[in-house]
Formats: C-alpha cells, structure tokens, sequence
C-alpha cells in the first residue's frame, strides 16, 4: 500500500515518539485547562521599560480569548484580562506588550526595513496604535516583522523594538537592559514532525517553524503529475504557504492519503497534543489554507501513520487513511466530511436565498443573498459530527461569535440538510436545504 508520507512508516517511529516527554506538560501547563503555573514574575531590574510575551497565532482577538489555550494563559499573564489589541489587522501571531511604567507611552508603527524599495503612492509610515502605559496584545507578523514600537518613559528617554520571534518560540531581545522577554518555551516533539512530505515528486510538503505550519506548493511538480486541475485552477501561490486558523500553537506535522485516491490532507499537532486538518487539494484549489478545529475525541497524540481501513470482499482495504497515535499507543483514525453533497441551498418567500457549504476538514460557509441578487452576510465557521444514523447525521457548529447545530437527513430522492433553531445560520425557525448552488443544481440520488 502507498504510504505517500517521506516518513518512515509503522510502529517502529512511534517507538521513538512514545520516548518523547513534553517538557512542563506542554507550555508549562498553560494549555487552556484548569490549574496551572503561578503567574508570571517579570525580573525587571535596572532600566529596563518592557516586557514581552509570545502568545501564538490566531485569527482574531475573539478567537484569541475563545480559544482553548486563552485560560491557562490568563493564569500565566494576569495582564491579559484587561488588555486592549493593537497592530497590523491581517497579522496572524499575537504577543503580550507590558510597559513598566504607567507614564510610558508607545506607539505602534509600521515597519519598513531598510533598502526596502519603495512604490510611488504607498503610504509607509503607517501608525495602528499610541499606548499610555498600559499592557495591551500586539498583532503582528513576527517571522517577518511588520510593526515597531517606540517607547517613551516619563524622563523622555526613548528606545525602538522591532518585534520578532525566535525559533524556539521565545521573543527577540533587542537590548537587554531595555527589555526582558518573558515568553513560555514551546514544547519538545519529535523530530520526524517537523517536516513532512507527501508522495515523491508530487511538489506537496509542510514545515512548523516557530509554531506556524506552512505548506510548500510546487506548482511545476503538481501539474506535471497530471491528477489535479490545470494552472488556472490553482489559487494558492507558489512556495511556501502559512497554515490559517491555527488558533494556538503547533508542534508537528503530518501529509498523508484519505481515501481510495490521491487526497493529500495535513494534519497539524497542537501544543495541547490535539489535532487539527487541512485538505490540500481544498487549499491549491480555493487558495485558503485554513485548519478545521480540534478533531473532537482525538486527544493526547504524539504521532501519526498512514494504513487502510474498511475490510473489501477480498479481505484488502477500502481506502487509504491516517491514523493518530495516542501516547498510550492506541490508533485514531483521523475522519473527514464526506456527505452526498457538499453545497445546499434555499429559497425564501421574498425571493432571498441561503447558501450552505461543507468542506471536507469540516468548514462551513453561510452566504446569504438578497431578492435584488446583491451578497448580504456572510458566516464562516467549523463544524464537527455529533451522531449519525442509517438516516440523519447531527452536527454542531461555531463561528467566532455564534453557536448552533444542523443536521443532515438522508431520503430516497435527495440530500435535506436542516438547520435548527438554535443555529444563527437560520433565517427561520427551521429551515430546509436542497442540495446544489441554486434551483438549476439540485442534485437527486439513485
């Protein structure tokens, strides 16, 4: 069977992972549960004005403080309750800024390296945020620094700090006698998940470095091996990629087969030792590579393996899948969405329609359209099954600021997928969904 993994397959590496001990149960046990460290206790020392604090990648400051990691870090930086965000609007990582001194002033700018070529007409000297004397969460690119933050004491002494982040997750440290960083360090993993390719020559790999995956894209390879979409399919660019949706901090990847065929899914190990998946072919296709939340049940990996699954008359597999391996040795197979639909719809009395998607590593979309035909909102969120039956399968559903379950029936002429009442996707009490774009789409099944 194909491993298409780069790794060396079978339980001989999952003897080396069950060797690996995460230092401080993983963060120092700032992992979002309950307990923990003390708080925190910054050496401050002679002169110096700040401290600093990496924090993790995540898309937005709700989901920052909704995330399972936000308690066991408010335990660590008491400062967070009441800090106010800053920064770049599309940055993906956070860190926490305290100021010595309530007199101190900062100001955040945007940051333009030197021999930087400039275009006519680009503002670049940008500023997001002017800060008196109070913690706040900065948002930035710390790989490659965007902002940085002058700081003003009450004498007028002032120092810059072009904010960076280090490999093993600890902040850079300028100057030492101004500074002091204060950053819990990222937990040890196995080498092995570090880097992960998928099958030879097909040009898909993925990295962690400082806590973010990427994925590596060469388009050359994927179109000379002849099994995706030609150039124009493709949205994601050449290169290296960063993972969205990270929502904390990862420690490993993982690239292998789910199903009968070449589908190539990512699955990323978070500090918390939970997993989160991304499709690839999803990625090149829609340009957004962005990670499902937690798989829900799949808790304390330290590995993954490819194998096969669902026993064939032959006595072979079905399919190809990936297994995570628990650190008790046990295998979880890592599930995908697979319904006989992945787009829904329907119409309402006024002539608005909703539409529904579902993707494979469990995202769903809601975009509403109004009678003129004009967008109205829109909702993006994550999904994960919660039961299933011969003919109904329920799921439950989040976005950064809503909750809600729908379900999915099955019947002999097509696909209704139902969201319930208590969903704020619903435009109504309870609302049915045909399968398809629109009413030219519908999709009937034999």
């Amino acid at each position: 069977m194909r491993d298409g993994t780069g790794l060396t397959p079978g339980r001989e590496i999952m003897k080396r992972l069950f060797a690996i001990i995460a230092p401080l149960l993983i963060l120092l046990g700032c992992d979002g549960k309950k307990g923990g460290p003390d708080p925190v206790d910054i050496e401050w020392g002679a002169g110096r004005q700040l401290a600093v604090a990496f924090l993790g990648y995540y898309d937005s400051e709700a989901a920052f403080r909704h995330s399972d990691y936000y308690a066991g870090l408010a335990n660590c930086y008491p400062w967070l309750a009441d800090a106010a965000e800053a920064g770049t609007p599309d940055g993906m990582a956070l860190c926490l800024v305290i100021p010595r001194y309530e007199s101190s002033e900062l100001t955040v700018s945007q940051y333009v390296p030197a021999g930087t070529k400039k275009e006519k007409g680009v503002k670049y000297d940008k500023v997001y945020a002017t800060v008196s004397g109070k913690p706040f969460i900065l948002r930035s690119n710390l790989l490659a620094p965007d902002v940085v933050i002058s700081c003003k004491d009450s004498t007028g002494a002032e120092f810059s700090y072009v904010p960076a982040i280090v490999g093993d997750g600890r902040m850079f440290v300028s100057d030492s006698k101004k500074m002091v960083d204060i950053s819990l360090p990222l937990p040890e993993t196995d080498p092995f998940l570090k880097n992960a390719s998928y099958t030879d020559g097909f040009g898909i790999s993925a990295s962690v470095r400082s806590g973010l995956p990427f994925l590596h894209v060469d388009l050359h390879s994927i179109l000379g091996m002849g099994v995706v979409w030609d150039e124009s399919d493709l949205n994601i660019s050449d290169g290296d990629n960063p993972v969205r949706g990270l929502n904390g901090i990862c420690k490993g990847v993982f690239i292998g087969d789910i199903g009968q065929d070449y589908n190539p899914v990512l699955c990323a190990l978070m500090t918390d030792d939970k997993v989160k998946i991304l499709s690839v072919f999803g990625s090149l296709h829609s340009g957004e590579g962005t990670l499902s939340s937690a798989i829900e049940g799949i808790g304390d990996i330290v590995g993954f393996e490819c194998g096969g699954a669902g026993r064939m008359d032959d006595g072979g597999y079905s399919y190809n899948t990936i297994y995570a391996i628990d650190r008790r040795g046990r295998s979880h197979e890592i599930p995908l969405f697979l319904g006989r639909a992945d787009e829904y719809y329907s119409v309402f009395g006024d002539g608005s329609m909703l539409n529904v998607s579902l993707s494979q590593d469990w995202h769903i979309s809601a975009r509403w359209t109004g009678p003129d035909g004009r967008a109205g909102r829109q909702l993006e969120g994550t999904f994960q099954e919660m039961s299933t039956s011969d003919s109904c399968r329920v799921f439950a559903y989040r976005t950064d600021d809503s909750a809600g379950t729908f379900k999915v029936r099955y019947t002999e002429e097509f696909t209704d997928l139902l969201v319930s009442a208590d969903g704020a996707v619903s435009l109504a009490d309870t609302t049915y969904f045909h399968p398809g774009a629109g009413p030219e789409d519908d999709i009937e099944y034999d």
